[in-house]
């Protein structure tokens, strides 16, 4: 690579890791897993500096503005704010009554704001811990939830297909956005709050203006999307589409860039701070980095990825379909002679050790 070179890989998680994010000064890292740790890790050494372990399955985390706490949510239905440099909990909020699915610190680090499968969105006061409003009004789970960039308004979009535009002060509900014909994949605010985009998995890609209500913008899909994003200065944004990638004027809602290249799936991509390159990955485990103004690659692709593991996952992929199988053939088999053909206890503790093999 011309310009970029793995610089570190952090090793510890024992299992799948759910969300990655910076520290504000980019000089530490936070990971929660599945293994039901969170970890801080120091950027230029690579090495874990903590381990914030024993409240299950850890869905999310990220660090305050100052970069001194860290809000995390686990499966357990409580957020936990830790601090980063005496790994105390400081407050455990609790409130939610299902599983949260996004937490967010405001601008100014003094509110959290939450959302939930119980239909609630919820505003917490970071020094005392105390629920300060409870947002209702979406009649389905709500799948995401977003500080405006001047902290005074809160946007959220839920499988009720509607967008959501609150006050943060009052709690009442602004603009409720409808246009979406089946389950919203994402929505996302604008650099400046403007504006607002949002998709759908029926292919369709609309633009709202945040201030008023009203829909700038709506773009039909090019198949199977899987991201959306606006550009920093809000005037295309870029769409990802089964093995290609698409920029899109905002005003005329008309296509003005395509990217191809990538075998296979393209599960995500990002625009750079200036706008004028765009970075890809797919399936195939690579990445591509692309000029926006030509649409050309600009650069060798990336691969990414361990070999040894991922060999590993293949045999226990191999092995979980064995299991399957032999739970088939059992049933089948226990249905005809009315009798187990296996010890249950035997067969879930051989599962349980092929869980944990290390090849």
């Amino acid at each position: 690579a011309k310009y970029f070179q793995q610089l570190k890989v952090f090793t510890g998680h024992l299992a799948k890791v759910n969300s990655v994010k910076f520290s504000p000064d980019n000089r530490s890292i936070v990971s929660c897993s599945e293994d039901a740790t969170i970890r801080i890790w120091d950027v230029e050494s690579g090495l874990e500096l903590h381990n914030l372990n024993g409240f299950g399955w850890a869905r999310g985390a990220q660090f305050s503005p100052n970069g001194c706490i860290i809000a995390a949510y686990c499966f357990d239905k409580v957020i936990r704010l830790w601090e980063v440099a005496s790994r105390q909990v400081l407050q455990v909020l609790e409130g939610h009554s299902n599983e949260i699915n996004e937490v967010q610190f405001s601008p100014d680090g003094n509110t959290i704001v939450s959302c939930s499968d119980d239909k609630t969105i919820r505003l917490w006061n970071v020094n005392t811990g105390k629920e300060i409003l409870k947002l209702e009004g979406h009649s389905d789970w709500i799948k995401g939830v977003e500080f405006a960039s001047d902290g005074l308004t809160i946007m959220s979009y839920s499988d009720d297909e509607t967008i959501r535009i609150w006050c943060v002060e009052s709690g009442k509900e602004i603009f409720n956005l409808r246009g979406h014909s089946g389950e919203i994949m994402e929505a996302k605010f604008s650099a400046d709050s403007c504006m607002i985009l949002s998709f759908c998995d029926d292919d369709i890609i609309q633009i709202w203006n945040a201030k008023t209500g009203q829909k700038i913008q709506t773009i039909q899909g090019t198949g199977c999307l899987t991201k959306v994003q606006f550009s920093p200065d809000g005037r295309t944004i870029l769409s990802c589409s089964y093995k290609a990638m698409y920029i899109w004027d905002v005003t005329s809602g008309q296509q003005v860039q395509k990217f191809r290249g990538h075998s296979s799936r393209v599960k995500g991509a990002q625009f750079s701070n200036d706008g004028k390159t765009v970075m890809s990955f797919s399936e195939s485990k690579y990445i591509r980095i692309w000029d926006v103004k030509s649409g050309k690659r600009t650069q060798k692709q990336f691969a990414c990825g361990d070999k040894k593991f991922d060999n590993a996952k293949k045999k226990k992929k191999m092995l979980k379909i064995l299991l399957n199988l032999i739970l088939l053939i059992n049933f089948r088999l226990t249905k005809k002679k009315k009798k187990n053909v296996m010890n249950i206890k035997i067969f879930f503790r051989f599962f349980l050790k092929i869980q944990n093999l290390s090849f």
